[in-house]
């Protein structure tokens, strides 16, 4: 058997990326494996074992100070990553393993000017887009193609803005492309089909690709007790998400709000809102507004709802969307990105992007006729057999053997 030595690297060591990151370290570390994690610092996890913080918090809040004044986020916190660097060197790690990279704590200059020329490979899962683009993390809304051949101008920014001006998204993206060029050591896996298929029109399209699914816990979704947050006995509709914004689609759960206001038989309960959203929503009287939640209390009220609706319109997976399915409610999902990739059968109701209408009549049709929770049946057997997540682990841990076999040749 062969044992590794492997360091992942995310943005924070919770959320879904940052769980993914812990889960596949715990069990390397029960398998006989040595595995060591490293993030951005983050309150609340001071006792993690075998992990690195990169940079402080004060360090942190400089990053994100400057890169909003000047924008140039991939240039910053030069002697943290500096000194994360040589942390590396002293780990001496076979293989290196990132995760979401962007977010105000790293380098990518000096980051990549090692990962380039150093012994070791290194794969990168890509939970969204921003490894090959200029800045974006998602780039559907805005029906823009620039990356496939150059970024530049754009469109996220004022034509008359000053870093339209200097064009800086196209030295971001031309930054990105010189590093990947020559790296012979880059491998990427994408989190579903769809972000595989782009990565092909990619500046990552000559880089060995594989795809592996997020995965879910079954046994902690699919609990019997129904009765939690009920507090009435309306048809009640679920929006989650750990932030919301336009393309997460916070707009059409207002607009949805106001078609429904008419049917006091429905609510709408919306969870990850911050307290301005909030405040956006207070003259809906069929809008529960809550803030962002942990994972435990998440599950209970996927199991006191009756459908979920993610109306985001930019899905690299659609984490919720399994959870919410692993709980056994009916979703519904817009036809964009990946969210379509990851329902299937009965369970599921797929409408075109911002179709209302659409929504909304399933939503009453739905309401009208009463659904009960899948229990564990066809369905979530299947979810089961595709989203399982310690075969999802598995899966990584295959494809660490298979890397580290391939570069020891």
């Amino acid at each position: 058997m062969i044992f590794i030595k492997l360091l992942q690297i995310n943005i924070c060591p919770d959320l879904s990326t940052g769980s993914l990151m812990m889960k596949i370290n715990d069990y390397l570390n029960k398998s006989g494996h040595n595995g060591f994690t490293s993030s951005a610092p983050k309150k609340g996890f001071n006792n993690l074992k075998n992990h690195y913080f990169i940079g402080s918090w004060l360090s942190r809040r400089i990053h994100i100070y400057l890169a909003k004044k000047v924008k140039f986020e991939m240039s910053l916190s030069i002697f943290s990553t500096w000194k994360f660097i040589r942390y590396i060197k002293k780990l001496k790690p076979d293989i290196i393993h990132l995760h979401n990279i962007h977010g105000y704590f790293l380098n990518f200059r000096i980051l990549f000017s090692f990962l380039r020329k150093v012994n070791i490979p290194i794969i990168w899962t890509l939970h969204d887009c921003w490894a090959y683009t200029g800045v974006c993390h998602h780039y559907t809304e805005m029906k823009c193609e620039k990356w496939k051949d150059q970024c530049t101008n754009c469109p996220l920014f004022a034509e008359d803005s000053f870093l339209v001006k200097i064009n800086h998204v196209k030295s971001e993206f031309i930054m990105k492309k010189k590093y990947y060029k020559d790296m012979k050591n880059l491998y990427v896996t994408t989190v579903s089909d769809w972000l595989y298929n782009e990565v092909e029109y990619s500046i990552l399209r000559d880089k060995p690709r594989f795809k592996i699914y997020n995965g879910v816990n079954i046994d902690e979704y699919t609990r019997t007790n129904k009765s939690i947050n009920r507090l009435n006995n309306k048809f009640k509709v679920l929006c989650a998400a750990s932030s919301w914004s336009i393309n997460k689609g916070i707009q059409d759960i207002k607009l949805l709000s106001d078609l429904l206001k008419d049917n006091n038989n429905i609510e709408i309960s919306v969870i990850g809102l911050t307290e301005s959203q909030k405040e956006d929503f207070k003259d809906k009287s069929n809008v529960h507004c809550y803030g962002p939640m942990k994972k435990n209390e998440l599950i209970d009220w996927y199991l006191s709802s009756d459908l979920f609706f993610n109306p985001s319109t930019e899905e690299s997976f659609g984490m919720v969307t399994l959870e919410a399915m692993a709980s056994g409610l009916k979703v519904i999902v817009y036809n964009s990105t990946a969210s379509p990739e990851i329902v299937f059968g009965t369970e599921s109701y797929i409408c075109e992007k911002h179709d209302l209408k659409c929504v909304v009549n399933t939503i009453n049709k739905l309401s009208l006729e009463g659904i009960e929770m899948v229990s564990t049946n066809i369905a979530l057997k299947k979810i089961d057999n595709l989203y399982n997540l310690d075969k999802k682990i598995l899966e990584y841990i295959e494809l660490y053997n298979y890397i580290y076999s391939l570069n020891r040749k």
